[in-house]
């Protein structure tokens, strides 16, 4: 019983082992059905022109397990995006070898977008994901969508470039391409479809498009190709294009014609616009950019526009302007054309040069090439001379003009030593001074002219002469400041008369070297006809003719030297009048040409006409003013001396030019009491050969 027992308790023991050996040998065969990532390989490759992603799984055992879960995604705004999600059964038509074989199209995706994705696949609990993307993306950067550059057209032809790499590919089939038109500053949303949609077969995708029901007028545009597959779009390329009017050219014009009226035109030729040209109107802007003005253009031809614009219109504002040319169109709508035009309206010159000469003391201006719009009418050129630091116009001149070398040509006394400004000036069409050129210039002392007192000598002897800008002047009146003579004031002269000469000239007293060596004045003279004699003033009675040599004074006599109105007798026995006489001596005075009656307009031509020759009786024969001069300054006692003198040496002042009268004009054209209206008239007609005005102003002589 005991044995049977131990038997029982000893199979029981080996069956409890051979229990526990068996459940151990399962334990082992399931651990070793447990596999990692390690132990497969996932791949995929892209078929892009069949949009198919073909996919591959390595070290799959049908019955380990019964399906696997294939998916493709990508990342989109730190987000992942699943497009393709699917759970694939093993069986024996897709494992082969222990490899799952598979594909997917771009049809086959939930929510397909133009992207690169990720594909990963798990079995069980392990995934795995392929080194590869499912690339079903754009390559956008090298499709290219251009337009004609016919700005005048609404039908252009729009080109999509398809590059042929195969990466570059579209994915899938039936991808289409639609055009998209919308203007520039408006939203994309308003793009409007201006071609339906093409199927993208070959390298390029081509439109004829008709623009016109987008571009309502002329502008700026955008155009974008649109790509779309399925209910999926996306922007393939863009591009931006203008619709403009053209123009063959756009210019500005300058003719003699358009000189003298102080204009320049302006001409659009050739223009085309899209939308219709309306009316063409031309803008001017000033250098500065700002408007100025406008003006309507007239329609030479179909295309040609033009018009004349004038200075006046500008305000005579000589400038470098721009012209724009604005169009507006059949629809009413105005736009500028791109194209613009210049003109250059402002004055120039070529060169000014300075000539200095030291023998004249003198500077000669030379203006070259001068130019203002509208021609110039005169140039003058301003002197300008710098003292205490700044320059102060001290002179004008008028140039004269020589029309073969192209110079305007003044030449002026240089006054002082020292730093000058030269400014030359045009004078425009409609009157305005305008500065051509500035020129400085620096004149030597050697080379300016005389200012003030300076000694000279004088046939063999020292005078005191008064220059003025290099030019001696010959009437010291005002330079000395005389005043008339009166019981209270005495002006201290000498007179000599050269008689040979029929010329006398008052000397004033220089204090300096004690004698009367400053000219004052000279006076062309008439003098007796007897000029033979040299007798003096005891020869002298009625029918005399000889100014006696000698020294006397105004007022020999002792009795009433002056008088505004003389009765004078000749040796005939008639009567005449003389003006302003001063007495000498006897029956000799200095007066003027006598009249025959006591009227200023019964001058006897012939008489006034022999002044500066030997004609009278004995008198001293003046012009009126001249005469006037003495009777106003010559105090009474001035000491007058009569020599023989000679023509050669008249005195140191030289002799005046005189005055000619033709025979119908009997007054002295130097007297006060005729009006300067008559003067000027007559001087005009020829019928007097200069005259003095009321002022004393000389002119002719």
């Amino acid at each position: 019983m005991v044995k049977k027992l131990m038997r029982l308790v000893t199979w029981i023991s080996v069956f409890a082992m051979l229990v526990i050996a068996g459940t151990n040998v399962v334990q082992v065969h399931a651990k070793a059905k447990v596999k990692s990532q390690e132990d497969y390989q996932f791949s995929v490759a892209t078929d892009r022109a069949e949009g198919i992603c073909n996919y591959k799984l390595t070290g799959i055992t049908l019955g380990d397990i019964d399906t696997v879960e294939i998916k493709a995604y990508y990342q989109s705004a730190g987000k992942t995006v699943v497009g393709y999600s699917k759970s694939i059964a093993l069986t024996n038509e897709n494992v082969s070898n222990n490899v799952l074989s598979g594909s997917f199209s771009m049809d086959d995706f939930q929510t397909f977008a133009y992207e690169k994705y990720k594909v990963s696949c798990t079995i069980g609990n392990v995934t795995v994901e392929a080194k590869e993307d499912c690339d079903f993306s754009l390559y956008a950067s090298q499709y290219k969508l251009s337009m004609d550059t016919k700005k005048a057209a609404t039908v252009r032809k729009a080109t999509l470039s398809v590059p042929d790499a195969a990466a570059s590919v579209l994915p899938g089939k039936n991808n289409t391409v639609t055009l998209y038109v919308w203007e520039k500053g408006s939203s994309e949303k308003k793009a409007v479809k201006v071609e339906d949609a093409k199927a993208v077969t070959g390298k390029n995708v081509s439109w004829n498009v008709d623009v016109a029901s987008v571009c309502k007028k002329s502008g700026t545009f955008y155009a974008k190709a649109v790509l779309a597959h399925g209910k999926t779009t996306t922007t393939l390329a863009n591009v931006t294009f203008s619709v403009n009017p053209t123009v063959t050219s756009f210019v500005t014009g300058k003719t003699n014609a358009l000189e003298k009226k102080a204009a320049f035109s302006a001409t659009l030729k050739g223009l085309t616009n899209p939308t219709g040209v309306k009316a063409v109107t031309f803008y001017v802007y000033n250098s500065k950019g700002e408007f100025i003005y406008k003006q309507a253009a007239k329609s030479q031809t179909a295309k040609n526009y033009y018009a004349e614009i004038s200075l006046k219109a500008l305000s005579y504002k000589l400038d470098k302007y721009t012209v724009k040319a604005q169009i507006t169109d059949t629809n009413g709508k105005v736009f500028f054309l791109e194209k613009i035009a210049t003109v250059n309206e402002t004055a120039s010159a070529k060169k000014l040069t300075i000539q200095k000469s030291k023998k004249t003391a003198s500077s000669t201006f030379q203006l070259k090439g001068a130019y203002i719009p509208g021609n110039i009418k005169k140039v003058k050129f301003y002197v300008y001379y710098k003292k205490g630091g700044k320059f102060k116009l001290i002179n004008k001149v008028s140039a004269t003009y020589t029309a073969k070398t192209d110079i305007y040509k003044a030449t002026v006394k240089n006054e002082y030593a020292g730093q000058y400004k030269i400014r030359a000036y045009g004078v425009a069409k409609w009157g305005s001074e305008v500065l051509l050129k500035t020129q400085t210039v620096k004149v030597a002392k050697s080379e300016a002219g005389k200012n003030g007192w300076y000694y000279e000598k004088y046939n063999g002897k020292t005078y005191k002469f008064y220059y003025i800008n290099g030019v001696k002047q010959k009437d010291l009146t005002k330079i000395l400041g005389l005043k008339k003579s009166s019981g209270t004031n005495i002006n201290k002269f000498y007179i000599e008369l050269n008689r040979a000469a029929c010329c006398a000239t008052v000397y004033a007293y220089d204090s300096k070297k004690k004698k009367y060596i400053i000219p004052v004045k000279t006076f062309t003279v008439s003098v007796g006809r007897d000029t033979a004699t040299t007798a003096g003033a005891g020869g002298l009675h009625i029918n005399s003719s000889y100014t006696p040599l000698g020294t006397y004074s105004i007022c020999s006599n002792g009795t009433s030297v002056k008088y505004t109105l003389k009765s004078m007798y000749e040796p005939d026995g008639s009567t005449c009048y003389a003006r302003w006489t001063s007495h000498i001596v006897g029956n000799v005075y200095f007066h003027a040409v006598a009249v025959g009656a006591q009227s200023h307009y019964a001058l006897n031509p012939n008489s006034y006409n022999r002044l500066g020759t030997a004609a009278s009786a004995g008198c001293i024969r003046m012009t009126v003013a001249d005469a006037k001069w003495i009777y106003d300054y010559a105090s009474t006692g001035t000491i007058v001396k009569i020599v023989k003198g000679n023509t050669s040496h008249p005195g140191p002042f030289g002799k005046n030019k005189t005055i000619k009268i033709a025979s119908s004009i009997h007054y002295d054209p130097t007297d006060p009491a005729v009006p300067d209206s008559r003067k000027k008239k007559d001087y005009k007609a020829g019928l007097i050969s200069g005259y003095m005005t009321k002022s004393g102003k000389r002119v002719g002589y």
